[in-house]
This record gives C-alpha cells, structure tokens and sequence, in this order.
C-alpha cells in the first residue's frame, strides 16, 4: 500500500471511531405535583432595578435523563430539589410588549433521596435570555451564551469514567402559575424593572456527550501522525 493510500485509510478509521464516540442526552425537570410556584424574584436584589430570582429548596420536583441514545436508557429521580441563583437585568423592548433581559448565576439540580444532597447537574449560565411577552415567561441557555454543564456525582456515575459532557449544551426554563406580589398581570414595571414575582418552573435540556479515547484511538492517531510526517518528508 502506498504512503497516501495508508493515510487514507489511517484518516477513515480515526473518523469513525471520533464519529462513533459522539451522543446526545436530555434532560427533562417537571413542574411540582402541585402546580405551586417554587421560585421567587426579589426587585432590586440583583442590583439597581435588577432581579434576584431563587428556588424554594423544600419543594419536591421530578428529574429526568434520557440517555438512551448512547445505551444508557433513561433515569428519574422522583425526589430532586431546584437550587437557583440568577440575577436579571433590567429588561428592553423592542416594541408590541415584547421584552428581553439578560440572565446571569448558576443553578443545581440535585438528588434528595433519604435527605441527603447528592448533586445530579450544575449550570452556570452568563449572558443568556430571558424573553417576557405577554403572558409567555421564557429562560433561554446555550453554548453561544455563555452556558456551562457540569455533572454531579449521580450524572457522572451514570455516565461512567469514560464519558463526559461536552458542548453544545443548550436549555430552556419556561415559567408558569406567574404571580406578582402587587397583583399586576405585568412581571415588568413601566421602568422596565421586574416586579416582585413567584412562578412555577419547568427545565428542559440536552448536551453532548464524547468518549474517552480508548488505547487502540490513541495508537491510529500516533500513526496517523507518522504517516503524515513522512508524507512531508
């Protein structure tokens, strides 16, 4: 075989095995059994005419992870806790009562089982949306916004030691049960300030997920490497 058609072929398999690593899970948080709203946005906590939202931790929701398309099937904890920080900006629109704001903070959703704190995944999120029009109340996060995935012991255990998460992570929070403190129908004030508000959440989400180079990878690289080496010599 000559020294290009041994590239070729070294370049094919390292292909493959780089295709065959790559999957795709999601992740799925249901609203409490109650429909109650567990979380609440404190006006001006964030700063000037910012928002601070944060999640009641007592409230009981429902997690899952579809991992089933890298075989690993699909998992429910049925007593996992919401812990959220995020600061909003103050917001701006564009015109026909749409707004738009800026989300910042990280939030944690984690196992409760037999009371004890065991964290499933982690976000930290910068730069990303938060769209209010009318009635629809929307957190949008990926990659390009400046969201980070992390997974927490009972993620990583599922994937095990030779997976890991990997961007593009993507999620959306849509809010419901929407309810200020004043009585308004409006979460935004006519100085484009969120009011004080509870609301009742719901997460969904996906990441990417990549294999750890076996040996036999690690081997076709290094010829490859070789074979391109002599190539230029």
């Amino acid at each position: 075989m000559s020294v290009v058609r041994l590239a070729a072929a070294v370049a094919g398999v390292l292909a493959a095995s780089l295709s065959a690593s790559a999957g795709v899970i999601t992740f799925n948080m249901s609203p409490p059994p109650s429909g109650g709203g567990n979380l609440t946005n404190i006006a001006g906590a964030g700063g000037p005419d910012s928002g601070l939202l944060f999640s009641d931790q007592t409230v009981p929701i429902t997690f899952t992870i579809d991992a089933s398309s890298i075989g690993l099937g699909v998992v429910t904890y049925n007593n996992a806790r919401l812990f959220m920080t995020l600061t909003t900006s103050p917001a701006t629109t564009t015109g026909g009562g749409f707004y738009q704001s800026s989300v910042n903070g990280s939030f944690t959703i984690y196992d409760y089982t037999g009371n004890q704190r065991v964290d499933i995944l982690s976000a930290q999120v910068s730069n990303s949306q938060f769209i209010n029009f009318g009635q629809t109340h929307v957190m949008l996060f990926n990659s390009n916004l400046g969201l980070n995935y992390t997974a927490g012991p009972r993620l990583a255990n599922l994937l095990g030691a030779d997976r890991y998460l990997a961007p593009s992570h993507d999620g959306t929070i849509a809010l419901s049960n929407v309810q200020t403190f004043s009585g308004s129908t409006n979460i935004i004030r006519p100085n484009n300030s969120f009011d004080n508000f509870t609301a009742t959440p719901a997460f969904t989400g996906s990441t990417n997920v990549l294999s750890v180079p076996t040996p036999g990878f690690v081997a076709l690289a290094g010829i490859g490497s070789l074979v391109a080496a002599r190539r230029r010599r």
